[in-house]
């Protein structure tokens, strides 16, 4: 994680909850991995970079190469994960990545959803992949995302995972224009890493609107004038770091709703 991202993960925290402890930052998974005495937590939240995996990659390569940064990062997860003993590790494990890894991409023979189950599953968790779409989840934008939820094996983890995802299509919304960006048409017209510096398009009143804003992308998930004073997002950012924060951020509802949706199955 760059730098600028952790202030602005601390100053988010501390407004949140500022009498509780400061989170801990890693740089990356490698050095939570070097830990003498790793971390131990009950549930899991793993994003596997996109460089590699994505469509538009022009080095595509296996999920599990480290000579990628799309592999360096899962496989040192998997590096995370093998240094606990079973019994310590997460009981629910969730993964995310583009959708494309849940395609038979041809460049390297390999569907990654397949190959990141079988390495959990070594590693004692099974589990199920679905893509999902913001669009469905109150985020006025068409963003794709595979999500895998893993539980650790035992006699009811089968049916636990399928109980999370029944719990997670029933937060599906498809609002009405405006519902979630309020006076706002949006149209997603290009795929918004093509753009110049991660702006996107926006049609404001039937007018295509190239966004100058580094506010809009964060107005446009439900955060008012008063939220992004209080973490000082505004004072802070460029514009070009404001909308890559925001393209992470898109996929923060489906978050929320897998993580209630795994913490019910909690026993």
């Amino acid at each position: 994680m760059v730098p600028w991202k952790q202030e602005v993960i601390k100053r988010v925290h501390g407004a949140v909850d500022p009498l509780g402890p400061s989170p801990v930052i890693f740089r990356k998974t490698g050095d939570l991995a070097a830990l003498a005495n790793p971390l131990q937590c009950e549930l899991a939240c793993k994003a596997i970079e996109c460089d590699d995996i994505s469509a538009l990659s022009p080095t595509p390569r296996s999920v599990v190469d480290e000579a990628g940064r799309s592999g360096s990062s899962f496989v040192e997860f998997v590096a995370y994960l093998a240094r606990l003993a079973l019994d310590s590790r997460p009981k629910f494990i969730l993964v995310e990545c583009v959708a494309n890894l849940a395609k038979l991409r041809k460049a390297v023979q390999e569907q990654g959803t397949v190959v990141v189950s079988e390495k959990l599953k070594s590693l004692g968790y099974q589990g199920k992949w679905q893509v999902l779409n913001s669009k469905h989840f109150g985020v006025a934008q068409n963003r794709t995302r595979a999500w895998g939820i893993f539980a650790k094996l035992s006699s009811c983890s089968a049916q636990k995972v399928e109980d999370a995802w029944k719990l997670i299509s029933r937060c599906h919304v498809m609002p009405d224009v405006g519902d979630s960006i309020r006076f706002l048409q949006f149209h997603s017209c290009f795929h918004p890493c093509l753009l110049p510096k991660k702006k996107y398009l926006y049609l404001i009143n039937g007018h295509p609107t190239l966004n100058y804003s580094a506010k809009l992308p964060f107005e446009l998930q439900g955060m008012g004038e008063e939220e992004l004073a209080m973490v000082n997002l505004r004072d802070h950012l460029s514009v070009s770091e404001a909308q890559e924060l925001c393209g992470n951020a898109f996929t923060g509802n489906i978050v929320i709703a897998a993580l209630v949706a795994i913490l019910l199955q909690m026993d």
